[in-house]
């Protein structure tokens, strides 16, 4: 330890020069080369590290944007494109109910195989991108999920049980995007 090195330690008592072993803070005696070293890597790792976790807080905060707006543009996407499903799903239901007591001739049901495949096909893109429908018929009446538009009574099912869904509702990654609407036990 040189005699400059020693007299700062001395007087200032705080030192942590490697040389000089006593663990303590480093003195500011600009002269002593080795203590002012110490004290540059110190702050410039100090730097270092706080603008490192400045660099990842700007990630977490640039990636958790970027999935909001993909979500809102989901969204928005789904709520014009969920109606076109909505008249598909009505046309299907009235074709196989009004044909359900006669025949059906083959261009029928050839027309209804082709509507539910492309109902089908319509459905697997929405679930691609996150959009599922809400199951509800048999389940209980959940406000979050579902929009009661009417309840019956002495339908033979516990109070508050969905019995028939009038439209589909919508989750984009598990968020409701739009409610189901449904016909409630009483």
């Amino acid at each position: 330890m040189t005699d400059k090195h020693k007299e700062c330690c001395q007087n200032k008592k705080n030192c942590e020069n490697k040389e000089c072993n006593k663990g303590k803070k480093c003195c500011k005696n600009k002269e002593n080369k080795a203590c002012s070293k110490t004290e540059e890597i110190k702050t410039l790792k100090d730097e270092l590290l706080r603008s490192y976790a400045e660099l990842e807080n700007t990630k977490k905060r640039s990636l958790n944007e970027i999935k909001l707006r993909t979500d809102s543009a989901k969204s928005s996407f789904a709520n014009s494109i969920i109606p076109v499903l909505d008249n598909l799903n009505r046309t299907i239901f009235s074709f196989e109910e009004a044909h359900k007591k006669e025949a059906l001739n083959n261009d029928i049901k050839n027309l209804i195989s082709g509507l539910k495949l492309v109902q089908e096909t319509f459905k697997s893109s929405l679930s691609e991108q996150g959009i599922k429908a809400i199951e509800s018929i048999g389940k209980a009446f959940d406000p979050e999920k579902h929009s009661a538009i009417q309840q019956l009574e002495n339908t033979g099912e516990k109070s508050g049980t969905i019995i028939s869904e009038i439209q589909t509702g919508y989750t984009l990654n598990g968020k409701i995007i739009k409610e189901a609407m449904v016909v409630v036990a009483k």
